[in-house]
Formats: structure tokens, sequence, C-alpha cells
């Protein structure tokens, strides 16, 4: 009744028959470290509040995922954890108050090019930067 099945166990045989087994039933496979028997890979994931990136060499190599993953988690900062709380608030005035797309889309590229609100990011005032970035929305 299983929809998925993992597989790491120490025996690469052992892998491969139950991989089969749960393919002759239908079921999603990943067989750790045996990309060539799995159906999917979890991802090696970086993240910052409410941003996700996901890594995945496609299980060839975990540790270069990894390393990628630290990598990404060096360039991500506070203020773009910030910025992505700010643009899904923005975002919600401008769909109420501005109806054309584009223009919606020019607002926000406007929001987050605007070097007062990167300052006030930088800064860790978002409730500020809400202000200013409502103030720019509602000037429409």
């Amino acid at each position: 009744g299983a929809g998925v099945v993992i597989t790491a166990m120490d025996s690469p045989k052992l892998n491969a028959r139950i991989a089969q087994a749960a393919r002759d039933e239908g079921v999603l496979v990943c067989a750790v470290d045996m990309p060539a028997l799995s159906d999917f890979y979890f991802p090696a994931v970086a993240s910052m509040g409410s941003i996700r990136v996901g890594i995945c060499t496609d299980g060839k190599s975990p540790l270069m995922s990894k390393l990628l993953r630290e990598r990404i988690e060096g360039v991500l900062t506070k203020e773009d954890s910030l910025q992505v709380e700010l643009q899904h608030y923005v975002r919600g005035l401008a769909k109420e108050r501005v109806h054309e797309s584009e223009l919606r889309r020019e607002i926000l590229y406007e929001i987050a090019g605007d070097p007062k609100i990167k300052r006030l990011l930088l800064e860790d005032k978002l409730e500020e930067a809400k202000k200013l970035a409502r103030e720019t929305v509602e000037r429409i």
C-alpha cells in the first residue's frame, strides 16, 4: 500500500531487489546513492526565511550537493528574506489596486530596487519598508 519507497541499505543487491519489487507494484522508488534505480532524488536544500533553493546532482554526488548548498547559504542574506516578505505584502496590495499585470510588475521591480527600501531592509526595518512600499503603490 506504499506510494513511495526509499531504500538505503548497505547492500546494492538488496537495494536493487527492493527497487524492483516496488516498481513491480507501481510505486515510486528512491534508491539512495543509486541514481539508475531511482525515480526521484532528494535535493540538498538551502534556506533563509521563506527562501528555499534545492540542489540536485541526479544522485551522482551527494558531496557536491552539500557543498553547493553551503555555498548558496553563504550568498543568501537576511535582506533577501525580508525582501521576499515585503514583496509578498506589496503584491497583495498591488493586486487590489492595480489591475494591469504589466504595471503591477513594474511597481514590484521599482520597490525591489528602491535604495531607501533596501537600506531599511539592511537595517532589519521591515515595517518601515512596508510603509514606503505601500506609499509607492498608493501613488498609482
